[in-house]
């Protein structure tokens, strides 16, 4: 009984190692596969050879059946040290050379096998031990010689596969583990029987268990497909950091890019996963509610920004977390220099569009402003040309006056023109230095007073000397002629003109009233930009073209101030501007 179900446990085992057998011929090209092959194929006959001897009812039957499982052996050796040595990746001239030497004794040993008769150095004589329903052999040296080679080929062969497999690839760990695991269960079963102890069949019983642990990895596990192999190196190999956590967020796998992006190690595996990385605390708060989540995240730890995208691995129970990280910091600062070049650009281009304001003012400017006061040189002058002799002394007196003031109006046109290209080139030196209002106040008053003396305009002021401001001085005298000028132009006959000044602790504050037209709000707010009005003409016609005004603005605030403007239609208006009353002031734009 015991006998057959030893001869069952053989049978199942070289029928498990004819389907082995079977899946590697139908497995792409691995390294290693002809020799696995060979030594599958003799591990079938040698199970087979095993079966039939423990069945066998006779003693010459037995005896037969022992001899070939001998025959078996001497091939295991040398074929499980050839599959090491390929899987191993070793050259392979180097490997037929090693192969070619290391078969000369099985190929002896066979030979001295078939005249044992003779000298008996192998088998010294045979039993069958009815007790124990099997056969009993005495040894003879060679025997032991033999089983020693192989077991040193044996040995060899899994120090190499340890050394050179395990030891450098680590993603071939659980298939090697397997065929070291299914090698040793032989040998210590072998060492167990040469000691003596024959209660139980251990040879056996250690064969079907090996068989059936390759069998596990190469049908169940695919260890010698290329398929899984490929992924375990795309996985090590890709750019990406993957991590691998169970459904209580303890990590399970990384990759190597995990180790080198996010400096998680092997060490790390089985610790709660925010423990390393903080950020990833928000998976605490849904747990399994994670599937096909895409997100960018800033880790802090890596100073790197990441792609992340998290999936839910398996079902119930066993449910975990596949978490793949991209370094997307090089793409965030490529974004955040486009949204500082897009906002650079949009800057430029309100400023062109400001520029293409200015050219069109003028353009405007030189084709109608500055072209009148030409046509009435151009006219007069051609009347006193033809008519000097014929007309009447005062009508060329009129005359006189007239070309004087159109020239003189031409002639501040062209500086203005001049004044407001050269402030838009920033080529008008600004020397900012103390000075005493009063005494440019008096300046500007004296060059003004033919233009008032023609409306009968008188002047009024409160600045006495005394006062001081820090600005450059023909700037301060520009912004104050425009500020004088405007207000002759639009008061009316008989007007009064009030110039003030007021001190704060830090500033020095002019202002020019005026009698005159006034305006409303909307034209207030068109008074500082260019190709947003048209000058208003004064009170006896006086035009202008609006630069005054705007030269008057980009003066202020380079100087550190600024202009306020009050006013009302019919009632008047009145034009301020702040200046620093010392150079302390750090916020003044030199």
């Amino acid at each position: 009984m015991i006998s057959s179900f030893y001869s069952i446990i053989m049978m199942l085992s070289t029928v498990l190692s004819v389907l082995m057998l079977e899946n590697i011929r139908h497995t792409s090209s691995f390294l290693g596969k002809r020799p696995l092959s060979l030594l599958l194929g003799v591990l079938v006959g040698w199970c087979f050879f095993a079966a039939m001897e423990i069945s066998a009812s006779t003693l010459g039957v037995c005896i037969f059946w022992a001899k070939m499982i001998f025959v078996s052996n001497l091939c295991f050796g040398v074929l499980y040290l050839w599959f090491v040595l390929e899987f191993s990746r070793l050259d392979a001239a180097v490997v037929r050379k090693w192969i070619v030497w290391l078969s000369i004794f099985p190929l002896f040993a066979l030979t001295i096998a078939f005249i044992n008769s003779m000298q008996f150095p192998v088998w010294e004589g045979f039993r069958f031990d009815a007790v124990r329903n099997m056969l009993v052999i005495d040894y003879g040296v060679w025997y032991w010689i033999t089983i020693g080679y192989q077991l040193l080929l044996v040995l060899t062969g899994m120090m190499i596969l340890y050394t050179k497999c395990i030891l450098r690839s680590p993603n071939s760990k659980k298939a090697i583990w397997i065929l070291l695991s299914a090698t040793i269960l032989p040998l210590l079963a072998s060492l167990v029987y040469l000691y003596g102890i024959t209660l139980l069949r251990v040879i056996p019983l250690s064969i079907f268990l090996s068989v059936s642990l390759v069998f596990y990895g190469i049908v169940r596990l695919r260890m010698f497909d290329l398929i899984p192999v490929a992924r375990h190196k795309l996985i090590d190999k890709m750019h990406g950091a993957m991590l691998v956590l169970d459904m209580d967020l303890r990590l399970r796998d990384i990759n190597n890019s995990a180790i080198k992006l996010l400096g998680v190690t092997k060490k790390d595996i089985g610790i709660q996963i925010v423990s390393r990385i903080s950020e990833f605390s928000f998976l605490n708060a849904q747990p399994g509610s994670h599937e096909d989540l895409n997100l960018d995240m800033y880790l802090a730890q890596t100073d790197k920004w990441f792609d992340i995208t998290i999936s839910a691995l398996g079902k119930e129970e066993n449910r975990g977390l596949l978490i793949i990280l991209r370094d997307i910091s090089a793409k965030k600062r490529d974004e955040a220099k486009l949204i500082q070049l897009n906002s650079e650009l949009t800057a430029q281009t309100e400023k062109l569009t400001v520029l293409n304001d200015q050219k069109n003012k003028l353009f405007s400017i030189i084709a109608h402003d500055l072209k009148n006061p030409f046509h009435q040189i151009i006219g007069f002058s051609d009347v006193l040309a033809k008519n000097a002799k014929k007309l009447p002394l005062d009508e060329i007196e009129d005359i006189a006056i007239t070309l004087l003031e159109s020239a003189t109006h031409g002639k501040h046109i062209l500086e203005d023109l001049l004044t407001w290209s050269r402030s838009l080139m920033h080529s008008i030196p600004f020397n900012p230095e103390l000075l005493d209002p009063a005494e440019y106040f008096h300046s500007v008053v004296a060059s003004m007073k033919p233009l008032a003396a023609k409306k009968n305009i008188s002047f009024e002021s409160d600045i006495a000397s005394g006062h001081t401001l820090f600005a450059d001085k023909n700037m301060f005298a520009v912004v104050l002629r425009n500020f004088i000028g405007n207000a002759i132009k639009f008061s009316h006959p008989g007007g009064k003109i009030t110039v003030q000044c007021s001190e704060t602790e830090e500033l020095c504050r002019i202002c020019v009233i005026d009698q005159g037209l006034g305006m409303d709000a909307e034209h207030m707010s068109k008074l500082f930009g260019l190709g947003q009005k048209k000058s208003t003409t004064g009170t006896m016609g006086e035009t202008g073209t609006g630069l005054g005004l705007v030269l008057c603005k980009e003066f202020a605030e380079q100087s550190g101030g600024e202009i306020l403007v009050e006013s009302e239609p019919g009632k008047g208006s009145t034009f301020c501007f702040t200046v620093p009353k010392t150079g302390n002031d750090q916020d003044i734009n030199l």
